[in-house]
């Protein structure tokens, strides 16, 4: 059994062995419930998501065009083929361009 004490203020320390049980770290919210023999349970909340509005920093920079996405695509596709190509000995091979895209 684990005990703790309360200071003069009401506070009570989550005893470590505990902590480590519920997976509680600093800033989490737990919920206690008095049961009708007056035990007490305490329950580890669950983070809503938008308590995590604001945990990511905006990416540095200017985001990439549809374009610059779609010629980078582009870019790649012929890249690996050429290394395709050059696996298979078809230098001579070229694949059928595609004229228009659809999103």
């Amino acid at each position: 059994m684990t005990t703790a004490t309360l200071d003069r203020r009401g506070r009570l320390t989550i005893p470590k062995q505990i902590r480590e049980a519920l997976h509680l770290r600093p800033g989490d919210r737990i919920e206690l419930q008095v049961d009708d023999e007056g035990g007490v349970r305490i329950l580890r909340l669950r983070r809503r998501a938008t308590d995590l509005y604001g945990l990511l920093k905006a990416p540095e920079g200017r985001a990439a065009t549809i374009e610059e996405m779609d010629q980078s695509i582009v870019d790649e596709v012929e890249r690996q083929n050429d290394a395709l190509n050059q696996m298979v000995g078809a230098d001579d091979y070229e694949p059928e361009a595609v004229d228009d895209v659809v999103y």
